[in-house]
């Protein structure tokens, strides 16, 4: 089950969300609000999957609310005024509806989501699987079946780990390898002190980064040795910055 908040300060717009979630019986809404203040605390209090957000509400501000958070679920905005997409992408938000909410817009969404969760139809036929052997509670290598084989690849030659279209790929020099786990698998079963989170869709190998290129309010895309360009979430900068001794 998909456990979902609506947060919308006119009931109108509550209700066309929750009308249109009834069509999905995998969808369950635990949590509605209609202001900024009950916001952080919803989220802190329940364990949700994804939350849709209206961004002008009154109370504390939605962006603000958002920024106070370490753990966030999946966010959609549902909002009247298009000024406001920029801002969520700086936020990573999965999806940005326009009001009023279509019934075909809001499917796609549904399908991001399912997908940003490991939960459409292409991610639960996936046969491959991952074995990861130890060391002394550290991985060194992991396997990848393929075909009827299983590719065996050391960890410190992984470049990355990106999520694309809902599919997880691990990419070496060798190539790229399909998989059936979540990043937040890899981020679990990984070594922390090489490898590191840049966005909601990618995990890097810090010793593949060559270049750090410079973006707008201090953004930077990261470019790794194989010319592969990541963005690196501003959400996540200072953490990166931790990692790595800017001069």
């Amino acid at each position: 089950m998909i456990r979902v908040l609506i947060a919308d300060d006119e009931e109108h717009g509550r209700q066309r969300l929750l009308t249109l979630l009834k069509e999905y019986s995998d969808f369950e809404v635990v949590r509605t609000v209609d202001n900024g203040n009950e916001l952080v605390p919803a989220l802190i209090t329940y364990e949700l999957d994804a939350a849709f957000l209206d961004i002008n509400m009154p109370g504390l501000g939605v962006f603000k609310s958002l920024s106070s958070l370490k753990k966030l679920p999946l966010i959609v905005f549902q909002t009247a005024y298009s000024e406001y997409a920029v801002k969520a992408f700086e936020v990573e938000a999965l999806d940005y509806i326009m009001k009023p909410v279509s019934r075909e817009r809001f499917s796609a969404c549904v399908l991001k989501i399912r997908k940003a969760l490991d939960q459409s139809t292409a991610i639960n036929n996936i046969s491959g699987e991952i074995q990861e052997q130890h060391d002394e509670s550290k991985v060194r290598q992991i396997s990848i079946k393929t075909g009827n084989k299983a590719k065996v690849i050391k960890v410190d030659h992984i470049i990355k780990i990106e999520v694309e279209e809902g599919l997880s790929f691990v990419y070496t020099n060798e190539g790229r390898f399909l998989t059936d786990k979540s990043l937040n698998y890899f981020m679990d079963l990984l070594p922390d002190d090489v490898f590191f989170r840049v966005s909601r869709t990618a995990i890097i190998n810090m010793g593949c980064i060559k270049h750090l290129h410079p973006m707008f309010k201090g953004s930077y895309v990261v470019e790794l040795h194989n010319q592969m360009k990541l963005p690196l979430s501003r959400r996540r900068m200072k953490a990166f910055k931790e990692r790595i001794t800017f001069l």
